[in-house]
């Protein structure tokens, strides 16, 4: 499975038009584009409708985030 910047990159989407979409801040998309927090449940929900992808594939993203965390 792939990063969420990835998933971006891979839906032609840009952060900012992410942002708009589902009512956050540029700044709030960029945090999770680079590793530095993560959507809540209800969020997640929104980034999955607005990329038209499964709430499954959002929270793999995150997830795997955590394990390359724990890695290094």
């Amino acid at each position: 499975t792939m990063k969420f910047k990835q998933l971006l990159r891979d839906k032609d989407i840009t952060g900012a038009q992410l942002a708009r979409r589902i009512n956050v801040s540029v700044y709030t998309v960029w945090k999770w584009t680079n590793g530095k927090g993560e959507p809540v449940a209800a969020r997640m929900i929104k980034i999955a409708d607005a990329l038209g992808v499964s709430v499954e594939e959002i929270v793999r993203c995150f997830a795997e985030k955590e394990e390359d965390k724990k890695i290094v």
